[in-house]
């Protein structure tokens, strides 16, 4: 059985230590487990242009905007919630952002 994993993240171009090691997990998840996709967390101030493997950018100017990254993360089996440090710029995640059961965080 495939199993899909999406991952709310920091992701490049977004440059920080969370970005850096999602761009190697996720990668890595699909090529031993199947398909993943990345919901990226970004601030305003961020290159939000898509790139390879992110489903959606989550920006954090964008007052409703959690509702559309939850929607895309229930789209995937496994939800894999990796929130930015206290010292980031990125905006604040918690595990509300999906209402699936099979959340990691």
């Amino acid at each position: 059985m495939t199993i899909r994993y999406g991952f709310l993240s920091t992701h490049p171009p977004t440059r920080c230590g969370l970005a850096t090691f999602n761009s190697a997990l996720s990668p890595y998840l699909s090529e031993v487990a199947g398909p993943s996709g990345i919901v990226r967390v970004a601030t305003n101030s961020d290159d939000i242009r898509p790139s390879p493997g992110v489903a959606h950018t989550w920006v954090d100017t964008a007052p409703s905007a959690w509702r559309d990254s939850a929607e895309v993360l229930n789209t995937f089996d496994v939800a894999v919630v990796q929130p930015p440090s206290p010292k980031s710029s990125s905006p604040p995640v918690t595990s509300s952002a999906t209402h699936r059961p099979d959340l990691i965080a």
